[in-house]
């Protein structure tokens, strides 16, 4: 599967006699019954999709993970399966709550606009805008606000995972169309449209966590909730050739009958220089994945993919299939002299691992974090994880190896601080038997900034002890795998 593509192959579940069934419930019965009828329903595809059962709780831990290493007070507990079923029925409660928005019941809600400054000034001056969302809260509510400033919003979108309940609510309200521009491949008539949009002074609102179909080359890596996921370019790539602001609005469902919607800037115009056009990109997609999770801490169980979003963690990850082993598992040390945290990625030319900075780190020297000398050790061990992938895909077993020397040496930082995440990466540079060389990068995961830089040259034992008694040294040490 390409990268950031698993979305597509989730097929829309359920049938338009279901669909109109809760419609049904909800005319006869009012939303706030409806909220409770709608259990049973939630409870079936809780327990028949598998697939989405295990997107949710995956999400979930990787947030209770996160939200703990950020220090930012979430729940003491590790999410279970009720945890599961809670975000299940919060997204059937957010489309009865679009029922409601269709059927004009607007009045049900009170809508709380934080921003509401950006799109007024934006709309008087007439100023197309590209408004960046994602599958976080209620895109509905957006519309809302955005009818309520005059200002129409079209929606961006592929309609095939969705067609049957777009239709359900296009025939509830014809009066009240869905002003959907249509992005599936093949169609470049839906630029053309947006660039109308956007030139009439009109909103253009795009998802922006999904990756569509022939855009998987066109992606940054950015660490998500502490793992690496794939956002696209084209929302970026678009506001760049018309010149247009982009806008982050955020929905969030705050009790039944309230709605937070949050606008923020996140570009007046979006500039790309040719000479770093690639930084430019990581760099806004950086800036929309903090906000989004700043938003999954504000809402944690309105997050809507489910499917594996953290799927394919890595571009490179064609070798060891869609898991990596505990890093125990590929490393000669154990217990405390273990110092990376996990595996993030792996191909036949490099390693890449993660380093959760803590107060219980090995090496944290009570001052205020870990020197940054230790750098050296993270990148050894990053080379001897590269050695025991190799080993295991091979069908051999772990080895002890040597680290021989380094050079290049380049620390970027005093040291590293307590909820502070790094990532690792070991690049094969030459050898090909017992003796090699990697170059080595520690950067910090969140800013992608560089932090320490080395080449390391390492050894199989093997190799070491047939060298040895040459030059009349018995001695034996241990140290790093390669």
């Amino acid at each position: 599967m390409k990268a950031g593509t698993g979305w597509l192959s989730v097929a829309e579940r359920g049938s338009l006699l279901g669909m109109y069934f809760i419609v049904g419930c909800y005319r006869i019965f009012g939303r706030r019954i409806c909220s409770y009828l709608i259990v049973p329903v939630v409870g079936y595809f809780f327990l028949t999709g598998r697939r989405a059962r295990r997107a949710s709780r995956q999400y979930l831990e990787r947030l209770h993970r996160w939200s703990a290493r950020q220090g930012s007070g979430g729940a003491s507990r590790a999410p279970g399966l009720l945890d599961s079923f809670r975000h299940f029925h919060q997204f059937a409660l957010t489309i009865i709550d679009r029922l409601s928005f269709f059927l004009g019941d607007t009045d049900q809600f009170a809508t709380i606009v934080h921003g509401r400054e950006h799109l007024e000034r934006l709309a008087q001056a007439g100023r197309g805008t590209l408004v960046l969302s994602a599958h976080l809260g209620s895109f509905d509510a957006l519309r809302l606000v955005a009818d309520a400033g005059g200002v129409p919003l079209n929606v961006a979108m592929f309609l095939n995972n969705a067609r049957m309940i777009n239709a359900v609510f296009t025939r509830l309200n014809p009066a009240r169309p869905l002003r959907i521009i249509d992005l599936a491949r093949g169609t470049p008539r839906s630029v053309f449209d947006i660039r109308a949009c956007i030139q009439r002074g009109e909103f253009v609102g795009m998802l922006g966590d999904r990756v569509g179909m022939g855009d998987d080359t066109r992606i940054s890596w950015v660490p998500f909730l502490g793992e690496r996921a794939a956002i696209p370019h084209g929302p970026f790539l678009l506001a760049s050739a018309l010149k247009c602001p982009v806008l982050l609005m955020i929905g969030l469902r705050r009790d039944p009958a309230t709605y937070e919607v949050f606008v923020e800037v996140l570009a007046e115009q979006v500039e790309l220089p040719a000479e770093d056009r690639t930084a430019a990109l990581d760099a806004l997609a950086r800036r929309y994945v903090a906000r989004l999770e700043h938003y999954c801490l504000r809402a944690p169980y309105q997050w809507f993919n489910f499917y594996e979003f953290w799927g394919d963690l890595s571009p490179e990850r064609d070798m060891t299939g869609p898991s990596y082993p505990g890093i125990e598992e590929v490393l000669p040390q154990t217990g405390r002299m273990v110092l990376l945290t996990r595996i993030v990625g792996h191909s036949e030319e490099r390693t890449t691992c993660a380093v959760e900075i803590s107060t219980t780190s090995p090496f944290y020297d009570g001052q205020g974090g870990v020197p940054a000398w230790v750098a050296l050790e993270y990148m050894a061990q990053c080379v001897a994880a590269h050695g025991g992938l190799r080993a295991r895909a091979a069908g051999d077993p772990v080895t002890i190896g040597f680290l021989l020397g380094s050079r290049s040496v380049a620390l970027h930082t005093a040291g590293f601080r307590p909820g502070q995440e790094l990532e690792v990466e070991a690049a094969h540079l030459w050898g090909e038997h017992d003796f090699f060389s990697f170059t080595c990068t520690v950067r910090d995961a969140r800013t992608r900034v560089t932090l320490a830089e080395a080449t390391l040259a390492v050894a199989r034992a093997a190799g070491v002890e047939a060298v040895l008694p040459k030059v009349g040294v018995t001695g034996r040490g241990r140290a790093e795998a390669p």
